[in-house]
Parts: structure tokens; C-alpha cells; sequence
């Protein structure tokens, strides 16, 4: 029987890792995750940080490493030995990067982690490439060469930041808080099995088909929206867990974030039918979860519309935190995933993005 499994072994045992080229502010990104209220300053490390940084998705915290930018990959191993990665992040400055650079000492920092966890526990889970210092300005071409790099290389993830102003933080947190969060609901298994894989690669499929014609909504199953859905709002910046298919407790997906340093949890409820509109018990009961649940916000999603019983009650709804949206806010949100898969940003907090376009 498996042992249960404890936030404290998760502490102790798995890692984040920050890597990366001295001078790419990978020490400003730490500390910035840490606490997104300390105030900016500039920072250069050349020995190792491990420090807690307080994941909302785990009772607990997990550590993170910062390893300065000199270390080789023989020290890597040593600073590594007997843990397990459960995702390892490259800060890159795309400003030191202006000769063609970037592909050469990116893929090199990846082969010294490679020969670094060839003989320890290590196990990358998650991939993630960080531009840091978005503040200082990126061209065009930097970015096209970021999204190009990050594809080329198998990265899970790309995000642009700047710890000065915080861009592109709460995303980033956002993000490892997903995948600890996975890693404690499956501690002794892989994080994706295969089937899983092409289950999620289906689902950015066809989150794709929807953000090009809408009229493909028509030809998905309930549960494989449900998994667009997750998918595309994930791609966003959220933390995100699908529920089960049946016995679901009134909610579909759960969506977490931090926003304004304070962490908040949003429901979404999807009703996918062809036919029926979804009526005032429908989102009466949804209401009633969110309220049950003293959630920050909830989102009910209809494809099919809703009864003019709902639309007259439209500003009660809204009182209660609760926003209903319809095809055109669930291709929206597909529309979103297809820009951030091309580096694209927005700088309004998470919520903001989740809750517009909905009705009322």
C-alpha cells in the first residue's frame, strides 16, 4: 500500500530549479516569486539559494533553487544530489542575446542539467522558459526567436517577465503551482502518462479548431469541452484542476491565481447541449456551490445560450459573483490560448481576462 503522502516529503525531497546565464536577474525572479510585495532591487549571487516559496495549491510549500550562473554541470550534480526536479526553469535576457546567442547557451544550460540528473534522483517533470527583464523592452524578432527556441527545445511553458514591475509573475507562479499541485494529487507516478499526453495534446487541438471557427463547438463532445476549456484557461495563467465526470460537486473546472499578492480560487461550470438553453436552476445551483464554497468568483459557461428567466436576472447573478458567458466567451477564451502559445502577454490581472466578455 502506498504510503500517504505528506506536503513535508515534498519540501524535503523535490525542487524547482532556477538556472541560467550570470546577469539574466534569475536572483530578482526568485525573490520576486517568493514574495511578490518585496520591493525591486538588484541582485548578483555566486553561491546557491534554497529557500520555501509558498505554493496555495500544496498545504505547504516546496523548494526552489537559484544556482548562480557559473556553476558547472559537476556542481549542479552536487547541489542536486538526492533531490527530485520537479521543474526546471531557464531565465534568459534577451538583451545579452543580440548575436544569435540565445539557442547555444539555452540548449547548454539544458545538457548541463541533463548530465547533472543522469546520476541523481532527478526527474524533470516541467520545462520553463523565462525572458526576464521585459521592462527594458523586447523586439520583435527577440520574441519570434524566444517562441522559435521554445519549441525547438520541448519547453512546457514560456513566459516573459520582469521582476521590477512584476510582469508576467502571477503567471509563472501560477504555473508552478500547477505542477505541484499535480505532483501532490499523483506523488508516485509520473506526472503525464502517455495516455494523458495525447489526451492534453487533443485538447490544444481542438482549442485551436475553436479559436479559428466557433462552429466547431457543435462537433465536440461534453467532456472533451470541459477539457478545452481547462486547457485554454490554463494556457492563460492559471493554476488549474478538472474535476471528475460525474459526482463533480457542481463545478467543472477549478481555477486558481494570485492576483494583487492575495490568492483566489473561480469555479467554472460548463453546460454543453444542443438544444436546450440552460434555465435559472441551472446557475441557481451554481450560485449556491460558489457560495457554499466562499469561492472569489465563479463562471458559468453555456454553449447552447440561456432562458430569458436567466437574462432577466442577469444583475442578481452578477451581486452573487457569479458571470455567465456563452459560444462567443468560450472561443474568446480559446482565442486567448492560441495568442499565448505565441508570446503573447497581457498585462490585466487574471481575473479581469477570466470574467470578459460574459453577459450582463
Amino acid at each position: 500500500m502506498k504510503s500517504q503522502f505528506r506536503a513535508e516529503e515534498l519540501r524535503r525531497d523535490r525542487e524547482i530549479v532556477v538556472i541560467g546565464d550570470s546577469g539574466a536577474g534569475k536572483t530578482a525572479l526568485f525573490r520576486r516569486l517568493r514574495n511578490a510585495e518585496d520591493p525591486f532591487q538588484e541582485y548578483s549571487t555566486r553561491s546557491m539559494i534554497t529557500a520555501d516559496i509558498g505554493l496555495p495549491a500544496l498545504e505547504g510549500s516546496v523548494s526552489i533553487h537559484d544556482i548562480p550562473g557559473d556553476y558547472a554541470a559537476s556542481r549542479l550534480k552536487s547541489s542536486l544530489n538526492g533531490k527530485e526536479a520537479i521543474a526546471v526553469v531557464v531565465a534568459v535576457d534577451l538583451a545579452h542575446h543580440q548575436d544569435g546567442s540565445l539557442g547555444d547557451s539555452t540548449r547548454g544550460w539544458l545538457e548541463a542539467f541533463s548530465a547533472a540528473s543522469e546520476h541523481t534522483s532527478v526527474s524533470v517533470a516541467r520545462r520553463l522558459l523565462v525572458s526576464t527583464r521585459e521592462d527594458m523592452g523586447t523586439s520583435k524578432h527577440n520574441v519570434d526567436r524566444l517562441e522559435k527556441l521554445a519549441k525547438e527545445l520541448g519547453f512546457d511553458f514560456v513566459f516573459r517577465t520582469s521582476a521590477k514591475t512584476g510582469e508576467g509573475v502571477n503567471e509563472l507562479r501560477s504555473a508552478l503551482a500547477e505542477v505541484v499541485a499535480q505532483i501532490a494529487k499523483h506523488p508516485d507516478a509520473e506526472i503525464a502518462s502517455p495516455v494523458a499526453q495525447v489526451v492534453r495534446a487533443m485538447a490544444a487541438c481542438l482549442c485551436e479548431l475553436v479559436a479559428r471557427n466557433p462552429r466547431i463547438l457543435e462537433q465536440i463532445e461534453w467532456r472533451d469541452l470541459e477539457r478545452v476549456i481547462a486547457t485554454a484557461v490554463s494556457g492563460i495563467g492559471f493554476s488549474v484542476e478538472l474535476t471528475r465526470p460525474a459526482k463533480d460537486g457542481g463545478k467543472d473546472v477549478i481555477v486558481r491565481c494570485v492576483a494583487g499578492g492575495i490568492y483566489k480560487v473561480f469555479y467554472i461550470e460548463i453546460k454543453h447541449w444542443l438544444r436546450n438553453r440552460s434555465g435559472m436552476d441551472d446557475v441557481t445551483s451554481f450560485v449556491e456551490v460558489n457560495a457554499r464554497d466562499a469561492t472569489d468568483g465563479g463562471l458559468f459557461l453555456s454553449s447552447s445560450g440561456y432562458t430569458q428567466e436567466v437574462f432577466a436576472q442577469l444583475g442578481e447573478i452578477s451581486r452573487q459573483r457569479v458571470r455567465l458567458g456563452d459560444s462567443p466567451k468560450i472561443s474568446s477564451l480559446c482565442r486567448y490560448y492560441v495568442k499565448q502559445k505565441g508570446i503573447w502577454h497581457s498585462e490585466r490581472p487574471l481575473p479581469d481576462l477570466l470574467f470578459e466578455e460574459t453577459l450582463g
